[in-house]
C-alpha cells in the first residue's frame, strides 16, 4: 500500500522525488547560512549580554550548532546522491537520504526548541534586529520542516515503489 500516488499534487512520484531532493538542497543551504548567522548572533549576544559567565551552556550550544552544520552538509551530499539514484532507479541509494533527513529532523527539532526557549526570554520585550531575525528563523524553520517532512513521505513512497513493485 503506497503512502501517496502523486507528489506535490501534480508530479509523479519520480518527479516529486527530484523536486524533493532539490528542495532539500536549497532548504539545507539556507539552513546552513542561518545556522552560521545564529552562531554569529550567539557570539554577539554572549559578548553584549554577559553570557560568558555560563561557559558550559555556551560550549554545548556551539557544539550542537557545529554538529548541525555537519548534518546539513551530509544531507546536501545525500540529496545529490538521491538525484543520481532516482535517475538510475537504484533503491539502495535512497537510504542515505531518507536516513540523513530523518536524523537531521529528529536532531534539529529539540535543539532548536532548546535554543529558542533559552534565548527568547533573554531577548527582552524590545523589538530590535535580533528579535526580528529570531522570529524570522522560527517561522522559516517551521515552514521548511513541514515541507521536508512532506518530501520525506514522497521519497519514501517512491523508494517503496521501486524496491517492492519494480
Amino acid at each position: 500500500m503506497a503512502l501517496m500516488k502523486r507528489c506535490c499534487f501534480c508530479w509523479s512520484l519520480r518527479g516529486g522525488s527530484y523536486l524533493s531532493a532539490i528542495h532539500v538542497i536549497i532548504n539545507y543551504i539556507i539552513g546552513f547560512a542561518l545556522i552560521a548567522w545564529q552562531l554569529a548572533a550567539m557570539n554577539a549576544h554572549i559578548v553584549v549580554n554577559g553570557w560568558y559567565e555560563q561557559p558550559t551552556l555556551i560550549k554545548i550550544f556551539f557544539i550542537l550548532f557545529i554538529l548541525r552544520l555537519f548534518f546539513y552538509l551530509f544531507v546536501i551530499f545525500s540529496s545529490f546522491l538521491l538525484i543520481y539514484a532516482v535517475y538510475n532507479y537504484q533503491a539502495s541509494r535512497f537510504l542515505p537520504w531518507i536516513i540523513s533527513v530523518l536524523i537531521s529532523f529528529l536532531y534539529d527539532v529539540p535543539v532548536m526548541a532548546l535554543f529558542w526557549g533559552l534565548l527568547w526570554p533573554d531577548m527582552g520585550v524590545y523589538f530590535n534586529i535580533e528579535t526580528i531575525w529570531l522570529i524570522f528563523s522560527v517561522v522559516m524553520y517551521a515552514l521548511f520542516t513541514l515541507l521536508t517532512v512532506y518530501a520525506l513521505a514522497c521519497v519514501y513512497t517512491y523508494y517503496r515503489k521501486i524496491k517492492y513493485y519494480a
